[in-house]
């Protein structure tokens, strides 16, 4: 039996695992029910997790043939968003206000399908397979705490997978290189001194202070960074002052976060964000405080990595299989964390056309992708543990 034959097999099972989790949306760092959930599938096969604080795991799951030391390593994310799911949905999201807006539920049921593929075949492969179950992604923060919990160690390889909206079933997307954007955020504080409307002269306004900050700011992308290099500058919030419509604000707030795909470049706009906020308001009389924070780093891509996971596309959908390339794409993805520890390649299947936008409150993911998506996986891990041994006795 061939491994896209095999992931049909259950593949309801596979849908079944998605409409559950799909039902049961957490929260980032909530994935509490998820990884008990995760768990419990996995401990049915007879194999032993490993479990990272606060939520997610790991399976290493061992071949019986002679081992010869090598890891690799297959990723999905877990977590749900904070949007409310469309009244129509089938399945639809029981915790009102949470729903797996972004597929990561199909993820997951794709990576349980490659779990359960690989254990079945552990007589056919020598080296180990990591499944990381990995919590939130979407905050930017999963990919480092399991990063710094061990679970890159001793790992060559790692491979992503996430299903790609409103794309054709089962066409596959892939890019060599920078794929995804880092993403940092930054906190202007401004402290100005409150005055009576009729008396402007004896106050410093934060609010007109704050709306030169927000102004000069624009002038990083438009004048400070090469147009070859792309940069994007986002002001997200803007809070002043108290509902006391008599007083001028004697405090603002500006809350922004910039994209970008050069490591460089991340240093020069917070040195940058910083001098425009400090000068813009001193020219109003007040001052400006700056906090800056890379949340998460680029995604970049190995070629050798990327050649393994295309290889085990096609090998599971044929030579027909629709592959296209794309990105690179200002959208982050902390996959960078381990993509930027080990080799690492980063695929999405395309989930139906008519899936709705991620993120949106309508987004919903055929299961028709999810055991091509599980037997890709597999064939991924096995590809990479033959390649790399094969180029170690070379």
């Amino acid at each position: 039996m061939t491994i896209v034959e095999q992931a049909l097999s259950f593949k309801e099972y596979i849908a079944g695992i998605h409409h559950e989790i799909h039902e049961n949306p957490e929260l980032s760092l909530r994935e509490f029910r998820t990884t008990r959930r995760i768990k419990e599938e996995i401990s049915g096969l007879g194999l032993v997790v490993k479990e990272y604080e606060p939520t997610g795991l790991h399976v290493d799951i061992k071949g019986n043939l002679a081992d010869n030391g090598i890891i690799v390593g297959l990723r999905s994310d877990i977590d749900a968003l904070p949007v409310c799911e469309s009244e129509t949905a089938c399945p639809r999201s029981r915790n009102e206000g949470v729903m797996h807006a972004c597929g990561h539920d199909a993820n997951l049921s794709m990576l349980l399908g490659a779990v359960r593929i690989l254990a079945e075949r552990r007589n056919e492969f020598s080296g180990t397979v990591r499944c990381l179950f990995q919590p939130a992604e979407e905050i930017g923060q999963g990919g480092r705490l399991v990063l710094e919990q061990g679970a890159c160690k001793d790992v060559l390889m790692f491979f992503g997978m996430h299903v790609a909206a409103e794309t054709p079933l089962n066409a596959i997307g892939f890019k060599k290189g920078v794929m995804g954007a880092a993403v940092a955020e930054f906190t202007i504080s401004i402290q100005g001194k409150s005055a009576p409307g009729s008396s402007p002269d004896k106050g410093q306004d934060a609010l007109v202070a704050a709306c030169a900050v927000v102004q000069a700011l624009q002038t990083i992308v438009s004048r400070r960074t090469d147009p070859q290099d792309p940069v994007v500058l986002t002001i997200s919030s803007m809070q002043a002052g108290d509902p006391e419509v008599n007083f001028i604000p004697d405090r603002a707030e500006i809350k922004g976060n910039c994209r970008f795909f050069s490591a460089h470049v991340s240093e020069k706009i917070a040195q940058w964000i910083s001098e425009i906020a400090t000068k813009a308001a001193d020219a109003y009389g007040a001052r400006a405080h700056t906090e800056y924070e890379l949340k998460v780093p680029a995604l970049i891509c190995s070629d050798e990595a990327v050649d393994i996971a295309i290889h085990s596309a096609i090998d599971v959908l044929g030579r027909d299989a629709q592959m296209f390339e794309f990105g690179p794409v200002m959208a982050s993805e902390d996959f960078s964390y381990l993509a930027g520890a080990v080799k690492g390649a980063y695929l999405e299947i395309g989930c139906g056309l008519d899936s709705g936008m991620t993120h949106s409150r309508f987004f919903h993911s055929s299961d028709k992708c999810l055991p091509y998506g599980a037997a890709i996986l597999a064939t991924e891990a096995l590809t990479a543990l033959r390649m790399i041994s094969d180029k170690g006795k070379n």
